[in-house]
């Protein structure tokens, strides 16, 4: 279970369809709106969050509604061994750095599972994995949360699209690819959010203004502004 931001209203079930009869599948518990005011004066704007499970699985919209309560202790079942499940595919990753061919269905197994946990790994684990996780590809369809390697940077993708030649992930298009950086510690450096999906929560920590940066933790939910643009969101780190 992980919590969900957005700026617009949240449904409690989202389904999905998928080509090969599996959907994808979004429950969600908790739903809040609040009033975010932002720190230069402009309009407040409505940001909504909430408890969020995923799941993928062979079901329509009505019958995920009708069976709610069974879908999200499936889900959280699910979600329970995967720090079994990192730390296996952390070692297939590096079992694979000096694998043989033979391994390349071991290598596409263990991508599709990245890809279905991918809007729930951390960005260390994220790293930890990363000659498992595909590179870029001009024309296909990316869901937000996707896992990708472009130029041997990890990025994960921040909206839906159809990626295009003209659109590859780093500068310019920040938008739609969030570049993950980790310092020597593990902790992500700060980097500008794009909107509500990729915000900062209570309790995330960043260097700031970069990786030899000292280590600010946010005081709040949705926060998308540096220490430096809204110091009363963060705070150093003890």
């Amino acid at each position: 279970m992980q919590l969900t931001t957005s700026a617009t209203p949240l449904d409690a079930v989202k389904v999905e369809q998928r080509p090969d009869g599996q959907a994808d599948v979004w429950l969600r518990k908790n739903i809040t709106e609040q009033t975010v005011e932002p720190a230069d004066g402009g309009v407040p704007c409505a940001q909504y969050t909430a408890d969020e499970v995923h799941l993928v699985k062979a079901i329509t919209q009505e019958e995920a509604e009708a069976s709610f309560d069974e879908l999200w202790d499936e889900a959280a079942a699910a979600e329970t061994p995967q720090d079994e499940r990192i730390k296996a595919l952390e070692t297939i990753a590096k079992v694979f750095s000096a694998a043989a061919p033979q391994l390349a269905q071991i290598r596409t197994a263990a991508t599709l599972s990245i890809q279905t946990m991918a809007a729930s790994l951390t960005d260390e684990q994220a790293i930890s994995v990363s000659g498992l996780i595909p590179a870029f590809e001009v024309g296909k369809d990316y869901k937000h949360g996707d896992l990708l390697t472009y130029e041997d940077e990890v990025y994960r993708v921040a909206q839906g699209h159809t990626s295009q030649a003209q659109w590859v992930p780093g500068s310019g298009t920040e938008s739609l690819y969030t570049h993950i950086t980790l310092a020597g510690d593990s902790i992500p450096v700060w980097q500008q959010p794009t909107g509500a999906h990729d915000a900062y929560n209570t309790g995330d920590k960043v260097h700031y203004p970069d990786e030899s940066g000292p280590v600010y933790v946010s005081k709040a939910d949705g926060n998308t502004w540096s220490p430096d643009a809204y110091p009363a969101g963060w705070e150093l780190s003890e």
